[in-house]
């Protein structure tokens, strides 16, 4: 009887080092950030974005890098109405995702997501096209996709 072969797969690397190994912040950058993020409670991103010590581009690039992910950044897009008309403004908002381009050749969506690893959203967006296009998650900043959604999906008046 053969026993079962066990993968272990590496860990991932941590973003602090994933920035260091792109060459994008130093040792000394990251001591800081992190006594920062300790001081403020404060994600380690979040952090080295206040201090100055990296770009939010760059941040994304780590980030999606370490999720496995590709980036996307969505300054200076064009709404893609045929995409917008598939995800509801409210969806959009409350999972902070934006529908990015429908691609009619072959059947694909592009969700650019602040958390592409977001069960809820990927479960209801799941559903919701259920049938439809196939969908591909982009790592995007979350300040990015609001601004996208509040510019493409129109102003609604409310009364509060």
């Amino acid at each position: 009887m053969t026993e079962p072969q066990v993968h272990n797969a590496a860990p991932p690397v941590r973003l602090g080092d994933r920035l260091i190994q792109l060459g994008l912040i130093s040792q000394d950058q990251l001591r800081i950030a992190l006594m920062e993020q300790k001081n403020s409670g404060k994600p380690l991103g979040e952090a080295l974005l206040v201090l100055g010590f990296t770009t939010e581009e760059a941040m994304r690039s780590a980030l999606a890098a370490n999720l496995g992910e590709k980036a996307i950044s969505l300054k200076g897009i064009v709404a893609n109405q045929a995409a917008l008309a598939l995800i509801p403004k409210a969806l959009a908002k409350r999972h902070a995702l934006f529908p990015t381009s429908l691609d009619t050749r072959t059947n694909e969506l592009v969700i650019a997501s602040a958390n592409p690893n977001d069960i809820v959203a990927v479960d209801q967006i799941t559903a919701l096209l259920a049938g439809g296009p196939s969908i591909q998650w982009r790592l995007a900043s979350s300040a990015e996709i609001l601004s996208a959604i509040e510019q493409f999906y129109g102003h609604e008046l409310s009364i509060d």
